[in-house]
């Protein structure tokens, strides 16, 4: 894998990125379109993504709307032996983080990893709340993707 992006959690069962139904996807595809250009749909979007060899995947595997701040954090943290054992099984050249509160639990992930080469890792806000967070969100990837070409990190461009 070339390129991880880590979010927190699934958001539910009808939302996903794969199915291009997320705030999420967009931020993402939006960043991918500043690089590459414009995607005919959301398939010919998600095509480029897998075979440039990019990935999106959660610190948590179950939703976690609804906890309480210290539930969460719990959970996060419950949830950085597994990303570990995703990590050392197909290490990424870069991890793009797509929240910047999970940042600590990634690193730490990373750390228990004990990978041969530590990735490139960029975190982003995630692309709620505000109109500013989706803009820095897209304009973060957006630099790591650039970042990412120049290192030939992509199966792509």
């Amino acid at each position: 894998m070339n390129i991880l992006f880590l979010a927190e959690a699934a958001v539910d069962k009808d939302k996903h990125f794969y199915a291009g139904n997320t705030v999420l996807f967009r931020a993402v595809m939006t960043a991918f379109e500043q690089q590459f250009g414009l995607f005919g749909s959301n398939n010919a979007f998600l095509e480029f993504f897998r075979t440039a060899g990019c990935r999106l995947d959660h610190l948590c595997p179950e939703n976690l709307s609804g906890l309480v701040a210290k539930q969460r954090l719990q959970k996060r943290r419950s949830c950085i032996a597994a990303l570990a054992e995703k990590l050392a099984a197909d290490p990424p050249l870069m991890v793009i983080v797509v929240m910047k509160a999970i940042l600590p639990e990634v690193m730490e992930a990373i750390r228990t990893a004990s990978l041969q080469r530590a990735p490139l890792v960029r975190a982003t806000p995630f692309p709620v709340r505000s109109e500013q967070n989706r803009l820095n969100c897209i304009a973060g990837i957006s630099a790591a993707l650039k970042e990412a070409v120049t290192n030939k990190m992509l199966a792509c461009g």
